[in-house]
């Protein structure tokens, strides 16, 4: 059966630091990090929003490739733009890629912010 990770203990260990940052920015949206992501059956992406209100945002994929983002971040860079649309062709659907500022204000716009419980 094959591993379900392809990395070393120290690739491993950044990836869950970077979804649990991810968890802690997403967190006031309804987002938790998935125990174990990655690496049990049967829970599939890296964050999930743990409310069921309906919303078509409910699941995450978070990764971490330091070296893969140059030409997005020349592509962001190029009209100061605030999404990039990734056309694959033939080969796909369209991606479209946002910086986390905007993917926020986007959830916050669109009602995906939890009311924090005041006491």
């Amino acid at each position: 059966m094959p591993r379900a990770y392809k990395g070393g203990r120290a690739a491993k260990a950044r990836g869950t630091r970077s979804e649990e940052q991810a968890a802690r920015v997403l967190a006031g949206f309804g987002f938790r990090r998935v125990p174990l992501s990655g690496a049990a059956p049967g829970w599939p992406g890296d964050l999930v929003r743990t409310v069921e209100d309906g919303r078509r945002i409910r699941l995450i994929e978070n990764k971490r490739r330091v070296g893969a983002l140059g030409y997005v971040q020349a592509w962001f860079q190029q009209a100061n733009a605030d999404v990039v649309r990734v056309d694959p062709g033939p080969r796909g659907e369209a991606l479209y890629i946002l910086r986390e500022d905007v993917f926020t204000a986007l959830l916050k716009e669109a009602g995906y912010a939890i009311p924090t419980e005041q006491s």
